[in-house]
C-alpha cells in the first residue's frame, strides 16, 4: 500500500475541510434595473416576475431601503378625477359594487388618508355618502370608499369579510394611499362592522369609529391596543340598545386603551353626525404606528390572525398573545406556540443576531436576512408599500 507523504496528506486534509464549508452569499447591496423592473411586476402578481427575484441573494438594509423608497414608493398611479365613482370587482364569482370619492385636490404625487364607511341594514355605498359624509366632504382631505353590501341588510361579517378587505385592496390599488391613515366608520349594521374590523385586522386601521352599533365579540376588546376607538351612541337607541357601546367604553378605559365616547342625551337610532368634524379631526390626529414596540391581542376563533408585525399561526394560541421587542435584539413572545415575525430594521437590527422567546424558553437565535420574496409578499398581502416586512421568522412547533 503507497501511503503519501504527510506534507501531500495536510494538502489533501485541507482541501477537504474548505470545500466542506458552503460559501458565504454576500447581500446584494444595488439592484440591476432588470430586477427593479421585475419587483413592480411580481406585486402587481406576475409569476415570471416572482421567479426572477427569487433567485436574487440576501438584502443589505441599502437595498432593502431603495426598493421602499425608490421602487414600491415611485409607483405611477393612473390618473383620478376628483368627485364620486362607482367601482366593480369580483369576489367569489360574485360583482360587488363599493362607491369611492376623490378629493379636489387630489394627486398620485403623495399619500392621502382613506376612510371605510360601511353602511347600516338597507343601505347602499352612495347613500352611505351621502347620508353620513355629504356635508363634511369639503373638510375631509382624503378619500372615501363605501362598499355596498349585498344582499344591503347582510351584517359585514364573517360572509362580506373577503368583499371588504378586497375593497381595500382594489382602492390601492388605484390611488396613492397613505397604510399609516386608513380608518373604519359604520352605523348600525356598519357600527358593528366597525367594531368587528378594528378588532379582527387590527393592522390595517389607524384608528375607527362606530355610530349606533355593537360589539359582535366584546372578548376581543383587548386587541384595540394600537386601534383608538371613537364611540357615538344615543341614550335611548331603541334598535340597539346604548349599554353595549357603554360597557364596551367602560371596558376600553379600564384597559388603559385611547378611546372616545360620546352618548347623545335622548338621541335614538342615528348616526349623528354633527359629531362628523371631531371624529375626522380624531382619525387625523392618530396616524398608525407600523413598528411598535409592544403588541396584545387575542386570536380570534383559533384561525390564522396577524397583527402588524407578529402572525399567529392556526392552532397556535389559545390565549392573549403578548409580544415585545426588548434591547439587544431580543423579542419576548408570552402565550404563543408558534409564531410568524414578519421584520423590517424599524423593528430590529437585521444585521445583527436575532433572539426570539416563546413563553420565556429561546426558540430561535441567529441572523435573519433580508429577502426580496419576503418583501413582495408582505406588498401582496396588506397592501403595504410603505412598511413593508423584508425578513421573516418562522418560530415554534406547535407543540
Amino acid at each position: 500500500m503507497i501511503r503519501p507523504a504527510p506534507g501531500i496528506l495536510a494538502f489533501l486534509t485541507l482541501l477537504v475541510l474548505v470545500s466542506s464549508v458552503p460559501a458565504q452569499v454576500k447581500p446584494v447591496k444595488r439592484l440591476p434595473a432588470d430586477v427593479r423592473k421585475a419587483i413592480r411586476k411580481a406585486v402587481e402578481g406576475n409569476e415570471k416576475a416572482r421567479e426572477r427575484i427569487s433567485g436574487v441573494g440576501p438584502l443589505t438594509r441599502q437595498a432593502a431601503e431603495e426598493v421602499v423608497k425608490k421602487v414600491l414608493g415611485k409607483r405611477r398611479f393612473k390618473k383620478l378625477k376628483s368627485g364620486r365613482h362607482t367601482h366593480e370587482i369580483e369576489v367569489d364569482g360574485a360583482v360587488l359594487q363599493y362607491t369611492l370619492v376623490v378629493p379636489k385636490k387630489y394627486t398620485s404625487r403623495r399619500a392621502w388618508p382613506l376612510i371605510l364607511s360601511l353602511h347600516g341594514a338597507g343601505g347602499n355605498g352612495p347613500g352611505e355618502i351621502d347620508f353620513i359624509w355629504s356635508r363634511h366632504l369639503s373638510s375631509w382631505k382624503g378619500l372615501i370608499a363605501a362598499p355596498s353590501g349585498n344582499p344591503p341588510g347582510a351584517q359585514w361579517f364573517p360572509a362580506q369579510e373577503a368583499f371588504v378587505l378586497k375593497v381595500l385592496e382594489d382602492v390601492c390599488s388605484r390611488a396613492h394611499i397613505d397604510t399609516n391613515r386608513v380608518y373604519c366608520n359604520g352605523f348600525s349594521n356598519g357600527g358593528n362592522g366597525a367594531w368587528f374590523y378594528g378588532e379582527n385586522h387590527p393592522g390595517r386601521f389607524a384608528a375607527i369609529c362606530t355610530r349606533g352599533g355593537g360589539n359582535p365579540s366584546p372578548g376581543l376588546l383587548v386587541n384595540l391596543l394600537r386601534v383608538p376607538t371613537y364611540i357615538i351612541h344615543g341614550e335611548s337607541d331603541p334598535v340597539i340598545k346604548v349599554d353595549h357601546d357603554r360597557k364596551c367604553a367602560g371596558d376600553l378605559k379600564k384597559l388603559g386603551y385611547e378611546v372616545v365616547y360620546t352618548e347623545v342625551k335622548g338621541g335614538g337610532h342615528k348616526p349623528f353626525n354633527e359629531e362628523n368634524p371631531k371624529v375626522l379631526k380624531f382619525f387625523l390626529d392618530h396616524p398608525r404606528d407600523p413598528w411598535p414596540k409592544r403588541l396584545k391581542f387575542r386570536v380570534p376563533g383559533g384561525k390564522r390572525f396577524r397583527n402588524l408585525w407578529l402572525e399567529v399561526p392556526a392552532g397556535g394560541s389559545r390565549t392573549v398573545v403578548v409580544a415585545e421587542m426588548k434591547e439587544d435584539n431580543v423579542v419576548e413572545i408570552q402565550g404563543a406556540r408558534k409564531a410568524v415575525l414578519w421584520l423590517s430594521d424599524n423593528l430590529v437590527d437585521l444585521d445583527r443576531e436575532v433572539v426570539v422567546r416563546l413563553d420565556g424558553k429561546e426558540a430561535f437565535r441567529g441572523v435573519v436576512p433580508r429577502s426580496l420574496e419576503v418583501l413582495v409578499t408582505d406588498v401582496r398581502q396588506r397592501c403595504e408599500r410603505q412598511n413593508p416586512a423584508w425578513a421573516r421568522l418562522d418560530v415554534g412547533n406547535g407543540s
